[in-house]
């Protein structure tokens, strides 16, 4: 039987007009429409001119002997066993030209900054063959479709450009199909739905795929190939640090938990190079699989981001409790954090070489087609250490706090880490800033901006920049967090050279997250939270319509109305450091 030539909506229409017709005519049509019925499409996967003139979704149904790939789920073409033609995909489905587009627009901008599902030379040749699951290609058009620049979509917000892609990936999504490419859909349909700011779809969503995981041990899971089976451990790496995010936004337990009996990713340049032809390494639980000359793990970019994402977890932890009411426990959060900023700085001193943050060697990773993961793994550092300190800002400004503080690591005429730990909230307010600073700065180098306070240090060229973008919205939020702080070295700090470097950084990050708004509906949350910090700064004038219950503005912050309680760590300021894709409102905030 020949697959369908004509969408629903041309088949439904030739229904409506073959019963006005006679009796006779009506069953000699019934019979033979699906033959003689075709749709008249511009080009092979586009919609038919019916459908567009009359802005319908023009939709395919497929034969139920039509192929379906291994796992089930219906890929790009299927060929027929019969040596019938093709059956092409959806008509949703953008022409070969935009689909290659949109495929390195997702490699470029999402992949890695997002998460770690794909093997990208095969999944491009998966593509070029037909064999890629739609259902995956869908997910990936959602997320890259806000950068294309390609004529079809002029018309439509970037913002919204990926919606109708992301309803179809969802529309072939199958939980009933237990299995890799299942997994792989739930995250990125997870992703889609933190930028559309829907937290309790994205919680689902990573949940699930977190759930099918653990059923399928995925990190064990039978693999045909050396590709497959690091594919099947990013996988499983992805969801852990995907729930971590997801979860820790909501306040939720965790879905899955990190399994130190699982290896971490090889080193990016190998992975890249694989070919399906090489074999899966022969594993007993995953205890012996790096057992290949060139499998250092120190290595690896992506089992560095994975170490740093468990301390991040224990921050964000530490910072819940630090934001309750439990004041006996006020030592132990204190020993707490000591522990966390050692473990840190431990993890900075012990990078390889060619892992710290230098100008060759951001140059050397962006030759390798890896610099978006080095500048996105600094940047998930500092990120780490802006939110460990955040919470001393406040108890900086208590007076009795105001002793000599010590180096900063991060000052910038000392970048050497790993210095002695102070344990006055000076110190601690000070590694703040730093942090805050070098995130920063990191973030214009990748989008070939100059540092504010040293234009000789510059350590990006052009040709650099163009192999690095970084356009995921969490720098956005990153972008905000630091803005915060550079608004209390605006405020409270008394050298003029420290405050000049604050007021240049505040007018860059607000230009980088001005731009990067214009593809992320959530960075509108993230501008509402940075208003309100600076409400609760400059008092009841600053609110909205400047009210704010008479004496919100400043008496919420408990300092009479100088600012200094604005950066209390509360259950407020809690949700401003975590939760990025909803707004807050000032008003919220519980007085102290």
């Amino acid at each position: 039987m020949r697959p369908l030539s004509a969408c629903v909506a041309c088949r439904r229409v030739l229904s409506i007009r073959v019963l006005l017709t006679t009796f006779s005519l009506w069953v000699r049509l019934t019979f033979h429409s699906d033959r003689r019925k075709r749709c008249d499409r511009p080009r092979r996967g586009t919609s038919c001119k019916f459908c567009i003139r009359r802005g319908f979704q023009c939709t395919v149904e497929q034969r139920s002997d039509a192929p379906s790939s291994e796992d089930g789920y219906e890929p790009l073409v299927s060929v027929r066993r019969d040596g019938a033609p093709p059956i092409s995909a959806a008509a949703l489905m953008p022409d070969q030209d935009l689909c290659n587009e949109l495929v390195d627009l997702y490699f470029r901008y999402i992949h890695i900054t997002f998460h770690n599902l794909f093997h990208s030379p095969s999944f491009k040749a998966r593509v070029r063959d037909g064999s890629i699951p739609k259902v995956l290609l869908f997910g990936v058009f959602g997320l890259a479709a806000r950068f294309s620049s390609h004529p079809s979509l002029a018309h439509i917000d970037p913002k919204h450009r990926g919606r109708s892609y992301a309803k179809e990936c969802e529309r072939l999504l199958d939980l009933h199909k237990t299995c890799l490419t299942t997994i792989q859909a739930c995250i990125l349909l997870g992703a889609n739905q933190v930028v559309e700011m829907d937290s309790v779809a994205e919680s689902i969503f990573y949940t699930i795929a977190c759930r099918m995981a653990m059923i399928l041990d995925l990190p064990n899971m039978p693999a045909k190939s050396l590709i497959e089976q690091e594919v099947n451990l990013r996988v499983w790496w992805s969801a852990v640090a995907t729930d971590t995010w997801s979860s820790t936004g909501l306040g939720l337990p965790r879905a899955i938990q990190p399994r130190y009996d699982i290896p971490m990713p090889m080193d990016e340049r190998v992975f890249l190079r694989l070919t399906p032809a090489e074999p899966p390494v022969v594993s007993q639980r995953g205890l012996d699989r790096r057992l290949r000359p060139d499998s250092d793990l120190s290595t690896s970019l992506i089992a560095q981001m994975i170490k740093l994402n468990g301390i991040l977890y224990e921050i964000n932890a530490l910072n819940a409790k630090a934001a309750s009411d439990d004041r006996d426990s006020a030592r132990v959060r204190d020993s707490s954090v000591a522990d966390l900023s050692a473990a840190l700085d431990s993890w900075h001193t012990e990078l390889p070489p060619d892992m710290e943050y230098t100008p060759d060697n951001l140059h050397y990773w962006a030759d390798q087609g890896c610099g978006t993961a080095f500048v996105v793994l600094h940047l998930n550092f500092h990120h780490a250490g802006q939110l460990l300190f955040y919470r001393f800002l406040h108890s900086s400004l208590a007076p009795e706090s105001h002793q000599p503080p010590s180096p900063s690591p991060f000052s910038h005429t000392n970048t050497n880490i790993g210095l002695g730990i102070s344990s006055n909230s000076t110190h601690y307010a000070a590694r703040c800033q730093s942090h805050a600073a070098h995130l920063c700065d990191i973030m214009y180098s990748a989008s070939g901006q100059q540092p504010p306070e040293d234009p000789r240090n510059n350590i990006n060229n052009n040709k650099t920049s163009s192999k690095i973008e970084v356009r995921h919205p969490l720098a956005g939020h990153m972008l905000v967090v630091a803005s915060s702080v550079h608004t209390y070295s605006l405020l409270f700090s008394t050298d003029e050279a420290e405050i000049a470097r604050a007021r240049a950084r505040l007018e860059r990050s607000f230009g980088v997250v001005s731009r990067l708004r214009i593809y992320w509906p959530s960075l509108a949350a993230s501008f509402s939270r940075l208003a309100a910090v600076h409400a609760a700064c400059l008092g009841p004038a600053a609110l909205p319509n400047g009210s704010g219950g008479g004496s919100r503005g400043s008496g919420d912050s408990g300092d009479g109305g100088d600012g200094k309680g604005a950066f209390r760590l509360d259950r407020w300021m809690v949700r401003f450091l975590v939760d990025f894709a909803k707004p807050v409102d000032f008003a919220e905030r519980e007085r102290p």
